[in-house]
């Protein structure tokens, strides 16, 4: 059996990694009965929550790395039909607690083993209720505080607008400009920095502030990074290298890992004129607001865009990338749109529906789109603007333009920034528990 001291310093693990739902404030244990195959625990607010005895074998804190915070206890260890000797409900110093003494065969060394469980994070993780569940689902790491926005919002873009100068210089605590950017990432999907450099260097070193650089076929071999630049005819490999208009998409829709987070550093910007206000001007849309207004206003449509497979391809030279998914993805909990993949420049062969499912395709592509005319943002990059898009969840694109503009950029990679966020949160005692 772990020592005591090992067990209190695993004792947190699972406040910090799995995600919470919300406890009712002073909730507390009132009683404990073990039944044949769960522990059953009674509430003070008159619910009742069940624990199979192999879960809470599996859930000992004590079995987990203090340092690594990793499972130390191979599944194939736990009898099926494990039951506790004793359980208990203890008062201690940090609060309530449940105790579990388990038979020598529950333990690989072969020795009887105490489990003790913070009531709190018992509540908080009870699969036994749905709206636990629900809550958790709510509440993961790439769904919590999502605020949806579109074309209606005050500013120009939503959430705040953090300075290079202070990024550089305000560090990576719980107040720091750096959290304060990503939280509007976490928030709205969207960040924006002004006074950058117009140097590739800035570019990388922002982008690397939020995560590693996401490498793909576009850009310097071995950096990640890109100059969108208009270049002469022959060498465009994808249109974001033109002058054209670009309509609102997300990036990678042909990559089964689509890049995370889009980084845009403004060099320079055409000058809107009185026959063309927006030339060169950045369009902005809302995912997840798309996912939410089809949903509530064309829930035909949604539902066929949640399930339609639809195939994705860019094929330029030696690069043939494929991949088929449907534009909506969708939490398994909750069935909550958790991301979207849509370029309509960039899709295969429309064979992979039905003869049907073509027709209805055809048809709902409309009211998307008239959805996604309904909710674009337009913002004017100036030189020294940077943008941060989450490209799991906004669509990006431009106006039209002549004459020069350039924007310098990168990909980055999606679990690395949403980490970095959660760590820093977690500094800040928000009260706000992420997942893992």
């Amino acid at each position: 059996m772990l020592s005591a001291s090992r067990r209190l310093s695993a004792f947190s693990w699972p406040s910090r990694r799995l995600a919470s739902a919300a406890v009712p404030a002073g909730t507390h244990i009132i009683s404990a009965t073990v039944c044949p195959r769960e522990v059953q625990l009674a509430w003070s607010d008159d619910t009742v929550s069940t624990f199979h005895h192999t879960w809470l074998r599996d859930h000992c804190p004590s079995s987990i790395h203090p340092v690594s915070n990793q499972r130390e206890l191979p599944l194939s260890s736990i009898p099926l039909d494990l039951a506790p000797l004793s359980v208990s409900v203890e008062q201690g110093a940090s609060g309530q607690a449940l105790s579990i003494r388990w038979p020598a065969e529950a333990d690989p060394v072969g020795a009887e083993h105490v489990s003790t469980f913070d009531s709190t994070w018992l509540r908080s993780n009870c699969y036994s209720r749905a709206d636990s569940r629900a809550a958790r689902g709510r509440e993961a790491p790439t769904r919590g505080r999502v605020r949806l926005w579109g074309a209606d919002v005050d500013a120009e873009m939503p959430g705040p607008v953090i300075a290079w100068a202070d990024l550089e210089s305000g560090g990576t605590g719980a107040e720091s400009p750096l959290h304060a950017l990503l939280s509007s990432l976490q928030d709205y999907g969207v960040g924006r920095v002004s006074g950058v450099p117009s140097t590739m260097e800035a570019t990388e070193q922002l982008g690397r502030m939020l995560a590693p650089v996401h490498e793909t076929f576009y850009g310097d071999e071995g950096s990640g990074m890109w100059d969108t630049a208009p270049r002469a005819s022959s060498e465009v490999v994808d249109t974001a290298y033109s002058q054209v208009s670009l309509p609102l998409h997300t990036d990678g829709t042909y990559l089964e890992q689509q890049p995370g987070l889009q980084l845009f550093n403004c060099v320079a910007q055409p000058d809107p004129t009185a026959g063309d206000p927006l030339a060169g001007a950045t369009r902005l849309a809302d995912g997840m607001a798309l996912a939410a207004k089809l949903r509530r206003e064309a829930p035909d449509v949604w539902d066929f865009f949640c399930r339609a497979p639809i195939l994705f391809q860019h094929c330029e030279g030696a690069v043939d990338m494929r991949h088929v998914a449907p534009i909506f993805r969708r939490d398994p909990l909750t069935s909550e749109v958790i991301g979207v993949r849509w370029n309509e420049t960039d899709r295969g062969p429309l064979v992979t529906l039905s003869a049907e499912d073509v027709e209805t395709f055809y048809e709902s592509v409309r009211t998307l789109q008239a959805a996604l005319d309904s909710i674009e943002l337009t913002v004017r990059l100036s030189p020294g603007d940077a943008i941060v898009c989450d490209n799991h969840r906004v669509m990006h694109g431009r106006h039209g333009f002549t004459g020069y503009r350039r924007l310098l950029g990168c990909y980055l990679q999606a679990d690395d920034w949403r980490s970095r966020w959660r760590v820093l949160d977690a500094r800040g005692g928000s009260g706000r528990q992420g997942g893992g």
